[in-house]
């Protein structure tokens, strides 16, 4: 399994964008449903990423939301607030590369929302979502939900600050089908929002 892992870094040492940015091969990991340390050792040293891994499949489709025209995003869709929801590359408004910047409504959580194309799931099973995300001030506020023929589930409201960090959320299938969906409409902040997995446990 070949993944890409971002460090922030002030190196020249392949320097992209802000970040270094590493191609490496996973190893087979005695268990995959659990995150995995990640350890890089070089000539300058060792670093240990606070970053959330899992040596497992994302099941979410353009995960990275590099793929896209305009402000358009492959495989996702403006479900509601879409006015206020743009792709952008700016410096410091992307964790890397292409992302989403959003502007809440204000008055209800779902008046902004996200929503991921339906991906595959088993009945029963719990499933871990993790992405990056801040915001334009230090009391932003959002939530994951999905949407699946079995109902929706809905997590709790995490707070938005004004540094990058990964927020989490879990569930259990209902059906055999189900989209993730941000819901960020609690709120008039700006939202920058990048690499979103989803991955079975």
């Amino acid at each position: 399994m070949t993944n890409f892992l971002c460090f922030k870094s002030k190196s020249k040492h392949f320097k992209h964008l802000g970040f270094l940015l590493l191609v490496f091969t996973v190893p087979v990991v005695a268990n995959n449903k659990v995150a995995s340390p990640v350890v890089l050792t070089t000539t300058f040293g060792t670093v240990s990423p606070t970053s959330i891994f899992y040596a497992s499949k994302n099941l979410v489709l353009n995960s990275e939301l590099e793929l896209g025209t305009g402000d358009n995003f492959n495989n996702w869709g403006k479900w509601n607030g879409g006015s206020l929801m743009f792709a952008t590359t700016a410096a410091g408004e992307s964790y890397y590369g292409r992302a989403l910047k959003a502007t809440g409504d204000g008055r209800a959580e779902w008046r902004t929302q996200f929503g991921a194309d339906k991906s595959p799931t088993t009945i029963g099973t719990t499933y871990f979502v993790y992405m990056w995300i801040k915001g334009s001030t230090t009391a932003g506020s959002m939530r994951f939900s999905t949407s699946a023929t079995g109902g929706a589930a809905y997590g709790g409201n995490h707070t938005i600050g004004t540094d990058w960090k990964q927020v989490t959320f879990s569930f259990v299938a209902n059906s055999d089908a189900t989209a993730v969906v941000l819901d960020m409409g609690i709120k008039t902040d700006t939202y920058y929002v990048d690499n979103i997995t989803m991955v079975a446990q």
